[in-house]
């Protein structure tokens, strides 16, 4: 059997320039968010306070009216795995675990970048978003040139079952430029021989996702766009859009220094 060629585009020294200050404004806009989440407040507040950041930045909402999605934010409670729209019934609550993901675009690239908050202490919450969260943090140590994509799907999916935990199978990680989802996918779990060499200056979206049961899966909505988990388990998510250089990914989405993982 041949093997599936990729082509995926090497980002020009004057994209890159680019990239390094577009990026850094959603990592803005999670932070700002971020502050807002608390018992109290819906997930309406938090979709409004982005929207207008997104104003304030000068940059256009990814999500809103692709597919016909309605929102800036994809805001997803407990055991709703990813897409949830936001709603003002959704109200914070105590021991809530919430996934905000929040893509925007501004000048024909895409970034994406997604985190889980504990909205107060829950000691398991907690403890799945810490793991999801390091497994994020191994993978993207993982993404440097000449390693292949299974040395990141091996890295995480360790990392989660590892902890006890199990990586979903239904939703990747991704490349990330001029479309929502570029090819090849980067998966949550080690499949051999699969996805191209890593390369010099390219940008990945990394994505980790992992349930706090044995569930593999989930099961789409009516709406087509919420996916939720089965038996009611809890799910954390966190990615990063990474660009690749020579000697460290570097991170895009995000302020911290991958060398202290």
């Amino acid at each position: 059997m041949a093997k599936k060629k990729w082509w995926i585009k090497i980002k020009t020294p004057a994209q890159i320039k680019a990239i390094r200050e577009w990026w850094k404004i959603l990592a803005k806009i999670h932070d700002e968010v971020w502050k807002m989440v608390k018992p109290g407040v819906s997930t309406f507040q938090l979709n409004k306070l982005a929207e207008e950041l997104c104003e304030k930045y000068n940059v256009i909402p990814s999500f809103k009216g692709y597919w016909w999605f309605p929102a800036v934010l994809c805001t997803s409670l407990n055991d709703i795995v990813v897409h949830w729209v936001p709603s003002k019934k959704d109200v914070l609550e105590n021991w809530d675990i919430l996934k905000i993901d929040c893509w925007i675009y501004q000048q024909w690239v895409h970034s994406d970048s997604c985190r889980t908050y504990v909205v107060w202490k829950n000691s398991e919450a907690e403890h799945l978003s810490k793991v999801v969260k390091q497994a994020m943090l191994k993978w993207i140590k993982q993404a440097v040139p000449w390693n292949r994509i299974w040395d990141i799907e091996n890295a995480v999916q360790k990392t989660i079952q590892r902890a006890w935990y199990c990586p979903i199978r239904d939703f990747t990680g991704h490349w990330v430029w001029a479309e929502l989802h570029e090819e090849p996918e980067i998966l949550n779990y080690w499949k051999k021989w699969t996805g191209p060499l890593i390369k010099e200056w390219m940008v990945l979206a990394i994505e980790p996702m992992a349930t706090n049961w044995k569930q593999k899966h989930c099961y789409i909505l009516e709406d087509w766009w919420s996916a939720v988990a089965k038996d009611y388990a809890i799910w954390a998510q966190w990615e990063h859009s990474v660009l690749i250089t020579k000697d460290w990914p570097e991170l895009l989405t995000g302020d911290f220094d991958l060398k202290m993982f």
